[in-house]
């Protein structure tokens, strides 16, 4: 299953309300970008920063790659906002529109092949800037202990990355922590495997293995499954 594969983006769209994202991380977005009145929000997925911006009156442009999750904003965007809406199916790094007033990017740098040009990108183009990466050594998900369990190593932690390009970029910013304890639900174990399966870039055929780990990793109560997860995240203000 892929991004771009119309099930599968409905499906991580009521997977990820269902987890409570994006939690604590919504409310400084906002603050942030208070007062900017038109703004990119880059991977901007099944809109779950699009549609609080929006609802706070701001201009959003949307960059994202996969047209079936960007559907996805469309169709739950309020028809009196949807004039406040652009949506942009392509990669961030081919970007050639304009100068906007602010820029976000959510969890949207990992799958990109130049990350320093992305960040360069919103440099160029957004007079205030949003980054936000996960803090792995503090990370407690269901797919890094999945990953442990398999013996597969990522280097996921971008943020030595980011502030190198940042600080050769002469830009000045701040870094603020936000982690979070969420309960992470199954409510498809065959479908939260096919995800992990996608998410760990590993082919169909350890969808079987990574089903028996996910029922080992998880508490069982009068609901179903879950996992107790700890997310921590950067914040890259500049």
């Amino acid at each position: 299953m892929r991004f771009k594969d119309h099930n599968y983006a409905e499906f991580y769209d009521i997977q990820q309300a269902e987890a409570g994202y994006p939690g604590r991380l919504l409310p400084p977005v906002i603050e942030t970008v208070e007062g900017y009145g038109s703004i990119i929000d880059i991977g901007a997925g099944t809109g779950f920063f699009t549609l609080p911006l929006l609802e706070a009156g701001h201009r959003v442009t949307v960059v994202e790659p996969a047209s079936e999750m960007s559907a996805l904003i469309l169709k739950k965007c309020p028809a009196e906002k949807r004039k406040m809406l652009t949506i942009i199916n392509n990669d961030w790094e081919n970007w050639s529109g304009g100068m906007h007033d602010a820029s976000i990017c959510v969890h949207s740098l990992y799958p990109m092949k130049n990350r320093i040009k992305a960040i360069e990108l919103m440099y160029r183009y957004s007079s205030r800037r949003v980054l936000i990466v996960r803090e792995p050594s503090e990370m407690v998900t269901l797919s890094g202990e999945t990953r442990i369990k398999l013996g597969i190593r990522l280097n996921r932690d971008f943020n030595d990355e980011i502030k190198s390009v940042l600080n050769n970029l002469g830009a000045d910013f701040t870094i603020k922590k936000i982690v979070e304890e969420r309960p992470h639900r199954i409510e498809n174990l065959k479908q939260e495997a096919e995800s992990l399966t996608y998410q760990l870039q590993l082919d169909d055929s350890f969808k079987d293995e990574i089903e028996k780990i996910i029922k080992e990793l998880c508490t069982a109560d009068s609901s179903g499954l879950y996992f107790n997860a700890i997310y921590s995240d950067n914040i890259f203000i500049f």
